[in-house]
């Protein structure tokens, strides 16, 4: 199936045929998230490229929702990293040792 990002760039991807005629129920309607599994790899430049990306499921994104009530949805999560002095320096240790 073809999707349309959001900068306008028309991607292709695999997904089973009932997966398709669900997003398609959508079409022009409402904007969608997909997900799935991507296949990269890193160009000459440093840049990654899509080789493949394989649909699995998708959710109709609530377009009237704003940036400051994801960003507070988001903190709203339970977590202990909240209780860290430092959660970047943490991060940091766990990547680097």
């Amino acid at each position: 199936m073809h999707l349309e990002d959001k900068l306008g760039e028309v991607r292709w991807c695999w997904a089973k045929r009932s997966l398709a005629k669900e997003i398609a129920r959508h079409l022009f309607s409402s904007v969608v998230k997909v997900e799935g599994t991507e296949r990269l790899i890193r160009t000459r430049d440093g840049e990654w490229e899509t080789k493949s990306f394989r649909a699995k499921g998708f959710a109709v994104v609530d377009t009237a929702v704003t940036l400051r009530a994801s960003i507070n949805h988001l903190r709203a999560i339970p977590g202990k990293w909240k209780e860290l002095d430092d959660p970047l320096g943490e991060i940091m240790k766990i990547r680097h040792g």
